[in-house]
């Protein structure tokens, strides 16, 4: 037997070369944007429409309303009612998934091969000629509804709610996409239907078919069954105003407390409002990002859960969206370590902007665990589908995921604290507190740290 030393990481291997399969795009003559990749590994076909607007096109009197709209697509389309959709889906082996992002409604279907025809008729039918029958309309309502109260008992729910309202304000990125059940219970059939006609366009449109299909049978299919969609006439203007776009997010640089009397837990969110996806700065905070709290072996990890034993694991990313998104610390520790949980996060990031940057070591970790782990990403044509969504989503070229390999190991040590401070600035972060005010008010006062107490906004 061969021994192992478990007291040091292994090493990291080169990198294999990583070649991303051709994309082949066409524009309809209805404007809808297609792209085909042919991913030969199985039987298998997976298509993703992904429509543009998402939750962040919630008017701002019906936050919720597109994924309310969403919700019922799959519940009558075309000439099969909900229980005749998932009949048919069943039969040809498919998988449906409808999903609202913050800048995209997204609807796939993963289906055999041989049964891509069909499969693509059905998605025509959930996009262009969903029933929104009044009474699908209320059962979903309901759920929705029961679905809103459920989530007021979860801490990490209240925590994301608060800290979303806090740093982005009356932005469209502001609310929670589930929407508010005042919004919930005001929403009409009416609205439903004008929203869909308004916002699934073929225009905002981008189609994606993946799998052991030829590039010209899929876009003969494409043709043959949304070739005839038209956008319809413009209606009369709508009373439901859109959220107010505003030209920078709110920073706010504080401590906010959500109360949870008597939580044996603090639920902690720290962050801002910070890149977008097209940042040129994007490779540089992947690293900087991994090694400050996207990895195990991360400082903020090594920190809260290893050396203080304050949580079992804290973690720290970038949601990088089309308009600028957060960045954000989520951790949930002990009630007595809440302030120095957060006092412990807020060093961390302050001292690898300045007094303990990034070392070359861990820099070379990072690239290692971002980059080498990256082709599992395209295994399956459901996988690739989706990444070429995210490709038409936020516009990036179609060498995207064949360069990435080498943008992010060209990252330079220099370039990380630099892509850092453009991005996160440690005055300007926002810290929600979700736990027992009476426990934690205390802990901050000692620290010289005011604490504002919000209500949770559905209270």
């Amino acid at each position: 037997m061969m021994a192992v030393d478990r007291s040091r990481l292994p090493v990291s291997g080169a990198a294999r070369p990583f070649r991303f399969p051709s994309i082949a795009r066409t524009t309809l003559g209805n404007g809808l944007d297609l792209r085909v990749v042919a991913h030969e590994a199985a039987p298998v076909v997976s298509m993703a429409a992904v429509v543009r607007g998402g939750s962040s096109a919630d008017p701002a009197t019906r936050f919720g309303l597109a994924a309310f709209t969403a919700d019922l697509l799959d519940d009558g389309a075309g000439s099969l009612d909900g229980p005749g959709l998932a009949d048919v889906f069943a039969r040809i082996g498919a998988e449906a998934d409808i999903e609202v992002w913050p800048d995209a409604t997204v609807v796939s279907i993963t289906t055999m091969a041989r049964y891509a025809e069909r499969a693509l008729e059905l998605l025509a039918d959930l996009l262009v000629r969903p029933r929104f029958a009044d009474q699908d309309v209320e059962r979903v309502r309901g759920l929705r509804l029961d679905r809103l109260r459920q989530m007021r008992a979860q801490a990490a729910t209240l925590a994301d709610r608060a800290f979303t309202r806090a740093i982005y304000g009356g932005h469209p990125y502001g609310h929670p996409g589930i929407g508010h059940p005042a919004a919930v219970r005001a929403t009409t059939a009416d609205e439903i239907r004008a929203f869909h006609r308004a916002t699934c366009t073929p225009q905002a449109t981008a189609l994606v078919i993946a799998g052991a299909i030829a590039p010209s049978r899929a876009e003969a299919l494409a043709e043959q069954t949304l070739g005839a969609w038209r956008a319809p006439a413009p209606a009369a203007e709508s009373a439901l105003a859109p959220v107010a776009v505003q030209t920078e997010p709110a920073a706010r640089g504080c401590v906010l407390v959500v109360p949870r009397p008597g939580a044996p837990q603090s639920e902690l969110r720290i962050g801002q409002v910070s890149a977008s996806r097209l940042t040129p700065d994007y490779h540089a905070l992947l690293l900087w990002n991994a090694v400050l709290g996207g990895q195990f072996v991360s400082r903020l990890n090594l920190n809260l859960r290893q050396a203080k034993g304050y949580t079992y694991g804290v973690r720290s990313g970038f949601d990088f969206r089309r308009r600028r998104g957060p960045f954000s610390v989520h951790t949930s520790v002990q009630t007595t370590a809440t302030a120095d949980a957060v006092s412990e996060v807020l060093r961390e990031i302050t001292e690898l902007a300045d007094a303990r940057p990034v070392t070359a070591e861990e820099l070379a970790r990072a690239k290692a665990a971002v980059g080498l782990g990256y082709p599992r990403g395209f295994e399956t044509a459901q996988q690739v589908a989706r990444a070429v969504a995210q490709l038409a989503l936020h516009e990036l070229g179609a060498d995207h995921f064949e360069q990435f390999g080498a943008r992010l190991n060209a990252v330079q040590l220099d370039a990380l604290p630099a892509a850092a401070n453009r991005h996160v600035q440690p005055r300007a972060l926002t810290a929600v507190v979700v736990g027992d005010p009476d426990a934690v008010g205390p802990q901050f006062a000692e620290r010289g740290v005011t604490v504002e107490i919000v209500a949770d906004e559905e209270e």
